[in-house]
């Protein structure tokens, strides 16, 4: 762990891309250090769902320069930036206050905290409620290094590449294969083959050496290999592979039975809610089994015909419109609406232990209400 002195903004910002990484947001997502000097020091650090009066109120407290939330204060470019347009984010500025936001990056890194959450509601874990949109991300897209070797220079190049970032399959590293074979080549005038002598064609025996790697590490891999290379030109291929290195998602689909009267205690003393709206069969049957449930945190409208179609009993999540409800209801789903802030609660739990694994240095949790009954 880096001491308190030692960690920069732009290390913790670094540490977290490896947890929940960037590139993994949607396209229309804006994740990463927002606002802020990158290479100040870190002298502590507060997580909330959003940059607001109580986060900033509390690094100021605590003496905190860096603010960790999980809505971005920008997502699309802005022509202005002044008090008024972005009063929170100015004030952040204005005290050199740092501000690094994981949104959509965070939700499809979640899968343990979605299994924690699964078992904590009484049910197993089955599998992500929806998929990320678009192409799969470059940081968990899988390529295949091929290259040609010489016996005698097989481990060299081998480690070379493993130490890039290659061979890594689940839990284990270093995972290559290589069989013999003959290669040849003809050395024009200007060439000084390792083996053979120019203009002559060479025979040459080699190792075909494969090798899979994240396609965000082919560049680091390929360099390496030719540093390693005894050749003038190395041959290689670079294979886009079909699976990737892990599958990502939103929410969960998590299987069990138990009464929806049941569940709903669970809900509501997990997310700590004295009430919650809900919608459909649920309300008026009690007692009515749950042998299925779908959790989405934040906005859930997208993901009700999701929830439907996987066959889930009850779906929860922080917000739903009003034809969203509607749609539940044509479909025998009953909806639990915990409020958005609410719902996303965990964020704060999980990135707080996140950053203490970074940095030595005091973490501040800010819960937000947003909002309250009215009775």
């Amino acid at each position: 762990m880096k001491k308190r002195s030692e960690c920069t903004v732009a290390e913790l910002g670094g540490a977290l891309a490896k947890r929940a990484p960037f590139d993994y947001a949607e396209e229309w997502d804006n994740v990463g250090l927002l606002a802020g000097d990158a290479t100040v020091k870190v002298t502590g650090v507060v997580v909330a769902v959003n940059l607001g009066p109580e986060s900033l109120e509390a690094a100021e407290k605590k003496g905190a320069n860096v603010v960790v939330c999980h809505h971005p204060p920008i997502f699309k470019p802005i022509s202005k930036f002044t008090k008024q347009s972005s009063p929170w984010l100015f004030q952040a500025v204005l005290k050199n206050i740092s501000v690094i936001a994981l949104h959509t990056n965070y939700d499809l890194a979640s899968e343990d905290s979605s299994r924690k959450l699964a078992a904590t509601l009484g049910f197993q874990f089955k599998s992500f409620l929806t998929g990320r949109g678009g192409e799969e991300p470059r940081s968990i897209r899988q390529v295949k290094f091929v290259t040609y070797v010489p016996e005698k220079n097989l481990e060299a190049v081998r480690t070379a590449v493993c130490e890039a970032g290659a061979g890594r399959i689940g839990e284990y590293e270093q995972c290559s294969f290589s069989w013999e074979g003959e290669g040849t080549f003809f050395g024009g005038k200007d060439t000084k083959p390792t083996v053979g002598r120019s203009l002559e064609l060479t025979k040459a025996s080699e190792r075909r050496l494969e090798i899979v790697t994240p396609a965000i590490y082919i560049d680091k891999v390929v360099a390496a290999a030719r540093k390693a290379h005894p050749y003038e030109e190395m041959a290689y291929d670079v294979i886009l592979l079909e699976n990737p290195s892990k599958t990502i998602g939103y929410g969960f689909i998590g299987t069990g039975k138990m009464t929806f009267r049941n569940l709903l205690e669970n809900v509501k003393g997990t997310f700590l809610l004295k009430d919650l709206i809900v919608a459909g069969p649920g309300l008026y049957n009690s007692e009515m089994d749950v042998t299925k449930v779908a959790f989405s945190p934040g906005s859930g409208s997208s993901f009700v015909g999701a929830a439907a179609a996987k066959g889930a009993d009850v779906y929860i999540c922080g917000e739903v419109g009003y034809h969203q409800m509607l749609e539940a209801r044509t479909k025998n789903l009953t909806l639990m609406v915990l409020g958005h802030s609410y719902s996303e609660r965990f964020f704060v739990e999980t990135l707080s232990t996140w950053v203490a694994g970074v940095v030595d240095a005091g973490i501040e949790k800010v819960f937000e209400r947003v909002h309250e009954s009215v009775f």
